[in-house]
């Protein structure tokens, strides 16, 4: 057909393919953001189509593509989901099979009867109920994991976690389409397609690229360097359902009860298949370590950490039922082990007594003792710079600036640190030994408290900043226990009208319930000594920079060292033999002018004349002496000289040599990798939503009770059971123990109460939990 032969509609909308079709061709566009810019509603995959067709025909081969309206033809299933309409409007009566055996005799298609139902309830029609659901029983492993699950269901934890996700998704499919080609998105050779349609292979590192990433592989490099080489719009979890993402965040969320070491991976082991029960679908362990690692590419761990954190801030604060004045925040780090054969950041880890590589996670704990920020550095970090990013994060969760009391260890015991404390910022923190004195001599007593026995003193002391060298005016607070001598010091900017002296204490030493026992806790429970991700940044190891240019300038000083001492050596040997040469001179004219003075003696017989002659003689041979004292004298001066600065060169070369050999071995050592922190922030994040949950499980569910994380996960959660499914509702069936009569009261308690919330779980199923005793 010629292009004559279509419409002005058709010819318009073949154009307009063409300019789209050439924009992508010639100047290598985005498939999918030329035809959303182009007002077409083709999908990317018919670009290769439709390219072909016109190289092929040009303009009518396109025309030919298109309606003859000027638009896309209408889609088949709109056609048959009117016609559905249309039948269920003529006849009421009609059921769901009926229906469908109309639509194949007209389209040809076979519709299931699920999906002629969904139609026709989208079209306000009612649905004959079927036959009725049948009743389903099934053995479970971990039966008590559905208190949990009511957990999660009630708290709204899950149900706010999916919406802060689709509203990041939304963000970035946004930037995505509007910012083409920006650092955080743009399109590597993996993702660019070739004239079939088919993506390249994928291309190994060049022996360049290999050396410059510090020997390591492109697919360990760190997320950030590897985000940019990503078509990062091919992920599914920008296209899945909200259901799909649904079910993969309770999985994680179970991991800790489910796995071991709480690794996705371990979800293949024989507690994994408890998900078909628990989280709706039995995910494999390498789907939810592909859901893990698409967050970890969309850099979502700082966005959902702040999300995570102010929901459970707020949550708490619905708990107690009071606003927010002022808030206590516990500051502590906890060193991991990390195992590498690359040369990483160490520290000091405490667990394995050794110096090694490390990660550290600095951690924020409420005054209740519930986690609710952490922040996760590659090495060892200085406290005090962690609480200041703790700091900045913390503030854009709290509703409005109030009133803040940070409390940490020795570990950020710094005066600089605390001068950056102003406004309603307020800190308590404890001394070291050496800061004060036991006799106090050094403080200004203002008020001396004695309660039981235990001794408490408000006192001022000025501390010295070792890095301005000016001072500052601290309120000091000293502790003594009853039957002690020692005092114990913390110094705080709180002031006494607001905080008076025992609550200064006893504030501080709620650190332990609230934070080093949570620690404790937590460890046993949710394993935060496991790491995850493997991914390293090449970047320069500052320590060993700055010995290198030490050692490089007691090099080049010794260097220097030793070329003066060989000019020395060499100028004290030069002048030695300009001495030995003049002396020689000297002592043979002497001796010349001795054998004619001897002669003129024999030859001649005037006695006058000879006395004359030998006086001359004699004061030749002393000349003769006193040259020779001279050359003796001068030649044992320089060989004392050179005796001692020959081993003095020794010295100074074996030291040189030795540095060099230092600064050759600490060259290699010049560039350090810091590891990627992403993929275990994101985990962190639901370990931490796990901990928050079991303490409201603790303090709803089985208020009074003792338990720890540990404890809890291996008598209630791993309780066994059974589970009967009957249409819309599930009765879980938990196997209590007829051993430890009490945890079995608890966990019928906890039942009753889970009961009476009528709880419904994510697909709108409602649960019950009946305790019964396994006989």
């Amino acid at each position: 057909m010629k292009i004559s032969d279509f419409t002005d509609k058709q010819i318009e909308q073949a154009k307009l393919l063409e300019t789209a079709i050439l924009r992508i061709r010639d100047k290598k566009e985005e498939i999918t953001m030329v035809f959303k810019e182009s007002g077409l509603s083709y999908k990317p995959k018919t670009y290769y189509f439709l390219k072909s067709k016109y190289e092929k025909d040009g303009l009518s081969g396109l025309a030919s593509k298109i309606d003859k309206r000027g638009c896309k033809a209408p889609d088949k299933k709109e056609k048959i989901r009117d016609y559905i309409i249309k039948i269920k409007q003529k006849h009421p009566t009609l059921v769901g099979k009926e229906i469908r055996d109309k639509v194949l005799k007209k389209f040809n298609i076979s519709y299931t009867i699920s999906n002629i139902n969904l139609i026709i309830r989208q079209g306000d029609f009612e649905v004959k109920q079927g036959r009725p659901a049948l009743k389903k029983e099934d053995e479970l492993t971990c039966a008590g994991a559905f208190i949990l699950i009511a957990a999660i269901m009630e708290t709204g934890f899950i149900g706010h976690l999916l919406h802060e996700q689709q509203e990041m998704a939304h963000d970035f499919k946004e930037q995505f389409n509007s910012i083409k080609g920006s650092n955080l998105v743009c399109l590597s050779q993996n993702g660019i397609k070739d004239e079939k349609g088919k993506f390249k292979k994928y291309e190994p590192d060049s022996e360049y690229d290999y050396e410059n990433n510090g020997f390591i592989s492109s697919k360990f490099l760190s997320v950030k360097s590897r985000v940019q080489t990503r078509d990062l719009n091919r992920l599914d979890i920008l296209n899945v359902k909200a259901p799909t993402i649904y079910r993969k965040n309770i999985t994680l969320l179970l991991l800790p009860i489910l796995t071991s070491h709480s690794r996705a991976i371990e979800l293949n082991d024989t507690l994994g298949n408890e998900l078909t029960y628990l989280a709706g679908y039995d995910y494999k362990g390498n789907t939810i370590d592909k859901y893990l690692r698409e967050m970890k590419y969309l850099l979502w761990s700082s966005t959902m950490l702040d999300k995570i954190a102010q929901f459970w801030c707020h949550f708490w604060e619905r708990k107690t039922g009071s606003p927010i004045k002022q808030v206590c925040y516990y500051f502590d780090g906890y060193t991991k082990p990390l195992w590498s054969s690359y040369r990483v950041k160490q520290g000091k880890v405490t667990m394995m007594g050794r110096v090694m590589g490390c990660l550290e996670q600095v951690y924020v704990h409420s005054d209740r003792g519930h986690p609710i920020m952490f922040q996760t550095f590659s090495g060892n970090v200085y406290l005090p710079d962690a609480i200041k990013i703790l700091h900045k994060q913390i503030d854009k969760i709290l509703p409005e600036r109030i009133s803040r009391i940070s409390i940490f260890d020795a570990g950020a015991n710094s005066v600089d640190f605390y001068e950056t404390f102003t406004g309603n910022d307020y800190y308590i923190c404890i001394l070291n030994n050496n800061q004060y004195k036991q006799d106090l001599s050094d403080i200004t007593i203002t008020d001396t408290i004695e309660v039981d026995g235990e001794v408490y003193i408000d006192a001022e002391k000025q501390l010295k900043n070792s890095k301005t060298k000016q001072h500052y005016k601290a309120r000091i607070v000293l502790y003594k226990k009853s039957g002690t001598d020692r005092y114990i010091a913390f110094v705080t900017n709180k002031p006494k009208d607001n905080l008076t002296t025992k609550p200064v204490v006893d504030t501080y030493y709620k650190h332990w319930p609230n934070q080093e026992h949570s620690f404790r806790d937590m460890n046993s429970g949710v394993h935060l000594s496991t790491n995850y991700g493997f991914g390293k940044t090449r970047a320069i190891n500052l320590v060993v920079q700055n010995n290198k240019e030490k050692l490089e300038q007691k090099t080049n000083s010794k260097q220097d060292s030793i070329k003066e001492l060989a000019d020395t050596i060499i100028k004290l040997k030069t002048q030695q033999g300009q001495i030995v040469r003049q002396t020689k001179k000297q002592k043979q004219e002497i001796e010349r002018q001795i054998r004619e003075t001897e002669k003129q003696i024999t030859s001649t017989e005037d006695k006058k004349k000879t006395k004359t002659l030998l006086k001359e003689l004699k004061q030749f041979y002393k000349k003769k002496e006193e040259v020779q004292k001279t050359m003796m004298k001068n030649e044992m001066k320089t060989k004392i000289t050179l005796e001692k600065l020959q081993p003095q060169k020794k010295r100074v070369e074996a030291l040189y040599k030795k540095q060099k050999a230092e600064l050759e071995r600490i060259s290699k050592k010049e560039h350090i990798f810091e590891n990627d922190v992403e993929l275990d922030q994101l985990l962190s994040n639901y370990k931490i939503a796990f901990a928050n949950l079991c303490g409201f499980v603790l303090n709803e569910y089985f208020p009074g009770s003792t338990l720890t994380l540990e404890k809890l996960i291996a008598k209630v959660f791993k309780r066994p059971g059974r589970m009967i499914t009957k249409g819309s509702k599930r009765e879980i069936m938990i196997y209590l123990n007829k051993k430890d009569k009490q945890m079995s009261n608890q966990v019928t308690k906890a039942c009753e109460t889970i009961n009476k919330k009528k709880i419904k779980l994510y697909d709108n199923t409602s649960l019950k939990l009946v305790p019964i005793m396994n006989n």
